[in-house]
């Protein structure tokens, strides 16, 4: 195969028979630093979903007291959060 081929080589360069183990153990933690970053990822993003339908349910609740000044200035807001926050999940994404 010409991956192994090319292995060789870079061995035979490097003059040492433990090269091989070297790259391995550095793709081994590049892949692991990876998956715990995507595991990050994935958590925050759950974290996001949970705040945005607690900020809609709160949007519905204020809704539904009525139609005041200061609930209303209280329910613009939360759409402006609640945008936000699809914004940010949607990138993330």
């Amino acid at each position: 195969m010409a991956a192994f081929k090319i292995l060789d080589e870079l061995t035979e360069v490097a003059e040492s028979s433990r090269l091989q183990d070297h790259m391995k153990v550095w793709f081994v933690q590049a892949r692991a630093k990876e998956e715990t970053f995507a595991g990050f990822l994935r958590d925050r993003c759950a974290g996001l979903w949970m705040s945005i339908s607690q900020n809609q349910r709160l949007i519905s609740e204020l809704e539904a007291l009525g139609e005041r000044g200061d609930v209303v200035r209280c329910v613009d807001h939360m759409r402006k959060i609640v945008g936000r926050d699809s914004a940010k999940l949607g990138a993330l994404e």
